[in-house]
């Protein structure tokens, strides 16, 4: 997994309802009970995510990983929300790794 600075990690944790999302490894936002699948290819957002964090556009990348799809069978959510570690010690291939500023460009 790319650990550039300025990776976007995505971490659906339940129902592509809850995720968390990291930065250069630190937990940057959460969200719980909205969608967000959506919104990982929007211009707009991707744009703002560049402001917040002063990336230049062509270093933005992000990289989703489904948690709850892959998880094993006894897996609690709650347990592995602001825990990194927990999940990258399930080895779960990522689904998308690396979208970067252009692909999102070019679907726009």
């Amino acid at each position: 997994m790319n650990s550039t600075k300025g990776n976007f990690l995505i971490l659906n944790l339940y129902d592509y309802r809850y995720f968390d999302v990291y930065l250069d490894g630190n937990l940057a936002f959460q969200t719980y009970k909205s969608g967000f699948e959506q919104d990982l290819y929007d211009f707009d957002n991707v744009s703002a995510w560049c402001e917040q964090t002063g990336l230049k556009h062509s270093d933005f990348r992000y990289t989703l990983i489904d948690v709850q799809r892959n998880a094993p069978d006894d897996y609690d959510c709650n347990d592995y929300m602001e825990n990194l570690e927990k999940v990258l010690a399930l080895n779960i291939k990522p689904d998308f790794s690396d979208i970067s500023w252009s692909e999102i460009r070019e679907r726009h």
